[in-house]
């Protein structure tokens, strides 16, 4: 689906910085679902966390019995979840339990807080929210989230919301966010609201901005420092998927998108150094 091709800007455990996060579109329900079974799913989902030794995962299009398992190999972690779709029969491979939604995965040894918003969306429509979880990362009190944004939601793809929920929950707090933002980096309607951020979080940095390996031509001409073009992560080698991060609370970010094979897009890895407000 991807093109094998040698890439400069490849980031490596021993290369990142100490906040490493992974944001992942599971599709866990749908036609593009893995084939392994759900123990081969853990074990392949469980490597791709402890090598990058990530201290936020934002999973999205995930089941519960996906979240369940990978909560369970994973104690050193706090999981918490929440159903957008409350029966989908793609999840029926996984567990009885046969809901659909989002997951976090924070790497702390306290406890979290779980925050939920539901997006609103026309009548008839798939729900879709912003999940987070509000504990220590790297010795800060940190809202790390997820969310799932669809072009049916008029006229941003529901970012705007997202954001709503986000600054309210944060304050001052640092943040990240692993988001399907359903658009193009370049889509300022969808892409603007994150960037810009709210009150107290100020505006946000996108992990892969400074890979100028995927910098447009002209980014490249202009001699800018930041592009928002970064590495696709579905297929048209497009960029779907981001993680966010408070720019006020981190610095030197860097991003990767790597194919485990487990879905139909890649899973993106985004690491950064914390910065004192």
């Amino acid at each position: 689906m991807f093109p094998a091709a040698a890439r400069a800007d490849v980031v490596s455990p021993a290369t990142a910085g100490p906040t490493r996060v992974i944001s992942y579109n599971v599709c866990g329900a749908s036609a593009c679902q893995s084939p392994l079974s759900g123990p081969q799913w853990t074990t392949a989902m469980k490597r791709e966390i402890t090598r990058w030794d990530a201290d936020v995962v934002a999973l999205q299009e995930l089941c519960i019995g996906q979240w369940v398992a990978l909560r369970d190999a994973l104690p050193g972690y706090r999981a918490v979840w929440t159903s957008t779709i409350q029966t989908h029969s793609g999840c029926a491979k996984w567990n009885a339990d046969s809901r659909f939604g989002l997951g976090v995965l924070v790497k702390t040894s306290g406890a979290v807080d779980r925050l939920v918003g539901n997006l609103t969306v026309p009548a008839g429509s798939e729900g879709r929210s912003v999940l987070c979880a509000r504990g220590t990362v790297d010795g800060r009190v940190t809202l790390a989230c997820t969310t799932h944004l669809a072009q049916y939601i008029q006229p941003d793809n529901g970012a705007s919301q997202v954001m709503a929920y986000v600054g309210g929950w944060a304050g001052t707090a640092p943040v990240i966010i692993g988001a399907d933002v359903n658009a193009d980096p370049f889509t300022d309607s969808v892409l603007g609201p994150v960037r810009r951020g709210a009150t107290g979080t100020g505006p946000f940095a996108e992990v892969d901005e400074n890979d100028r390996d995927h910098f447009t031509a002209d980014c490249l001409a202009a001699g800018a420092a930041q592009c928002r073009s970064g590495e696709g992560t579905v297929a048209g080698d497009r960029k779907f998927d981001d993680i966010f991060v408070t720019a006020a609370d981190f610095h030197t970010v860097r991003g990767d998108a790597v194919e485990p094979g487990l879905s139909d897009h890649r899973l993106l890895r985004g690491a950064a150094h914390p910065e004192a407000r």
